[in-house]
């Protein structure tokens, strides 16, 4: 299968999610193919993103690809997002969008001769889950049959983890806030996947019911300004009994981490905040040499003339 644009996971197959897992092991043991574009990726920033940057700036070195960061006031003086696509994707062979409106990025990707890459906004975090699956797979041995619990606000990389995991086999329960849930047509998209894999979605307002004989469990940070809303769905040690032992936690943004989850659940062995750092490059990497080489056999891309 292969993607003029990767904005989220809804067209992308178990096949191909079994292919990135691959792709990203072998980058790991440094066996990635090295690829040779006339002209470096684009990072377009529409808000500060040192980690996107890092993760993408890794995962590029290891094909060989360099990357050249557009910022928030560059990004603002783009104009058009239609013309933008054209005259970016006349000299980028990839954009990659981070922070930016749904409707700009899905401009970008209707015009460009690029491949427009969504690195996590609402929309969707492709890039992102797909490095989160990996990172669980590994460490419960495998995802079919396996419960995720995601905990606190909705955003794209939990739609993307919804569909991807679905794919794969694995069950999704959300415990959010009143006003908080995931959008509905991705969960719509999710039980779909869910409904072939016999893997379940649930989305709800119940803590303890999201957590009960969960796998895993990822934390999502509080909004600036919700503390009050959000503090019943704060993780501690006395809810997570109602997990499956050796249960593991995730966290988008630990640099941010706070009352969402208790600090003695940092120093478990489950802790896999800084696995999915490392696991971030590798999925670029996968992604990156997936969408510009979609010959297999090919070692040499030719950028856009």
């Amino acid at each position: 299968m292969l993607f003029r644009s990767l904005l989220h996971l809804g067209g992308v197959d178990v096949a191909t999610l079994r292919e990135l897992r691959d792709r990203s092991a072998a980058l790991r043991r440094g066996e990635g193919p090295e690829l040779r574009v006339t002209a470096p990726i684009a990072l377009l920033c529409a808000t500060p993103a040192p980690y996107v940057r890092a993760a993408l700036t890794a995962g590029a070195s290891m094909l060989g690809i360099g990357v050249v960061v557009y910022g928030p006031e560059e990004v603002k003086a783009l104009g058009d997002p239609l013309v933008a696509g054209e005259r970016l994707g006349a000299l980028h062979p990839a954009i990659v969008g981070a922070g930016l409106p749904a409707a700009f990025l899905a401009g970008l990707a209707e015009r460009s001769a690029a491949v427009v890459v969504e690195a996590g906004g609402p929309g969707g975090d492709p890039v992102g889950a797909v490095a989160d699956l990996v990172v669980l797979e590994r460490a419960l041995g495998g995802l079919e049959g396996r419960k995720l619990a995601w905990v606190g606000d909705s955003c794209g990389l939990l739609h993307d983890l919804m569909i991807g995991g679905a794919t794969r086999g694995l069950s999704v329960a959300v415990a959010h806030p009143v006003g908080f849930a995931p959008d509905v047509e991705r969960v719509t998209w999710a039980r779909e996947r869910a409904g072939l894999t016999r893997a379940a979605i649930h989305v709800g307002s119940e803590l303890a019911e999201a957590l009960q004989d969960a796998d895993a469990i990822y934390v999502e940070p509080w909004p600036d300004g919700q503390a009050d809303r959000f503090r019943p769905f704060a993780v501690q040690r006395h809810a997570v009994r109602a997990a499956r032992g050796g249960c593991v936690f995730l966290h988008r943004a630990p640099e941010r981490r706070g009352q969402e989850l208790s600090a003695s659940l940092v120093e478990e062995p489950g802790w896999l905040a800084i696995e999915q750092s490392r696991a971030r490059a590798d999925a670029w990497g996968a992604w990156l040499g997936r969408l510009l080489q979609p010959d297999p056999l090919r070692s040499v891309l030719r950028g856009p003339r």
